[in-house]
């Protein structure tokens, strides 16, 4: 996951109720499941057949639908929150350039609903395509005029960061302290740093040399790695402390995963699982069947976890499980089916929290490329509320 999960033994998701999955996913690995349907329709849906050919749009840009992107769910059990934004999910940004960008959050079927007033920032090729929990327990996306963070309660987005440039930022996290966002880029090809009130048109590069291939989500893994997941689902590929890149992790070595790439796979996804450590590599944008791969955490292997997804899947993160049994948590996925405009966020068991609970941290220690500083992010009021009472 993008940040670990703490106190998970006393939290509960309330839904609206859940529903059997009817559609083509399959769930690979025997010990995981129920799937489910978390929540459908509504909101998350988008228009059915969409056709990716210039000049197919509204020319005024707030007449244009809104699509799902990133997912985040909420640590202390209350929904799943969703980032969408107003144009097609094409791949090609100059065409179809997004304006509007708004948060969504559902709690079950049938009750997705827009939180707070649509944020007008721009996001080129970005559109929300990565939705991180961060500073002050905000939902943030990097757009092109900025990163932004969405409250859960409500009100006006807030500026993290400013300035303007065209980009398409795939991956967000922040240094466990708040103070600095990363993020990763698949055109220009890099990874970045930008600090709070700073401007993405000054941004810090934490890699010495552009990468051989494009890049796009990123991750923090338990014991502290930044890895970073290649376009067209070739590798992984972790930036040490000094800015250097080092191969971790090629798909084309397992040949029991390989055969689940078919076609262009772009806008790869990554989460890490809180309780294995196992990274969770979502092969997505574009791909005829989108599939997601289970990794172990000392890359010795990979299998596939399921698949059967439509080919815009979005994001996927853990979070507590809607069942409501303690410790009990979930993978919940995003997706927008092209061909229907059915708009699914997916929920997959997973297993439970039989693990020693990471103490006093959300991230854990991590070492901050380019600042050479051990940052300790600490628990929020409200966190440490839930951890007594668990």
């Amino acid at each position: 996951m993008k940040k670990l999960l703490t106190g998970l033994a006393g939290l509960i998701l309330a839904v609206g109720g859940l529903e059997p999955v009817k559609a083509a996913v399959i769930v690979l690995e025997p010990t995981a499941g129920p799937l489910s349907i978390y929540d459908t329709g509504g909101l998350l849906n988008s228009p059915p057949g969409l056709d990716c050919t210039p000049g197919n749009l509204p020319n005024i840009p707030t007449d244009r639908p809104f699509y799902m992107g990133g997912l985040e769910v909420a640590p202390d059990g209350s929904g799943v929150f969703v980032t969408q934004s107003n144009n097609l999910p094409c791949n090609d940004f100059f065409d179809h350039p997004s304006t509007l960008n708004r948060l969504i959050k559902s709690t079950g079927l049938g009750t997705a609903s827009q939180v707070g007033p649509i944020l007008e920032a721009g996001n080129n090729g970005t559109w929300g395509n990565d939705l991180t929990l961060g500073p002050e327990g905000l939902y943030y996306i990097a757009t092109n005029k900025g990163v932004w963070g969405f409250d859960p309660a409500g009100g006006s987005p807030r500026q993290f960061a400013g300035g303007e440039t065209i980009w398409t930022a795939s991956g967000l996290t922040f240094t466990p302290d708040g103070n600095t966002a990363i993020i990763s880029s698949d055109w220009p090809k890099g990874l970045w740093s930008v600090p709070k009130g700073g401007s993405i048109n000054n941004l810090q590069a934490l890699i010495p040399v552009i990468p051989r291939e494009a890049w796009d989500d990123h991750v923090v893994t338990r014991d502290g790695k930044l890895l970073m997941m290649g376009d067209n689902a070739s590798e992984l590929i972790e930036v040490l402390p000094d800015g250097r890149l080092q191969d971790v992790f090629r798909f084309r070595d397992y040949i029991d995963v390989r055969s689940y790439f078919r076609g262009n796979s772009y806008g790869s996804r990554g989460t890490v699982d809180p309780i294995t450590g196992d990274i969770f590599y979502a092969v997505s944008f574009e791909s005829p069947s989108s599939s997601i791969i289970r990794i172990k955490s000392d890359f010795s292997g990979a299998i596939p976890f399921a698949t059967g997804f439509a080919e815009d899947l979005r994001d996927l993160d853990f979070g507590p499980s809607s069942s409501g049994r303690l410790g009990e948590i979930s993978l919940y996925v995003s997706e927008n089916n092209r061909a229907t405009g059915v708009g699914t966020i997916y929920e997959i068991g997973v297993g439970s929290t039989a693990v020693p609970e990471p103490s006093e941290t959300i991230l854990g220690s991590i070492m901050v490329l380019g600042f050479g500083v051990l940052f300790k992010r600490k628990l929020s009021k409200k966190q440490k509320k839930l951890k007594k009472k668990s």
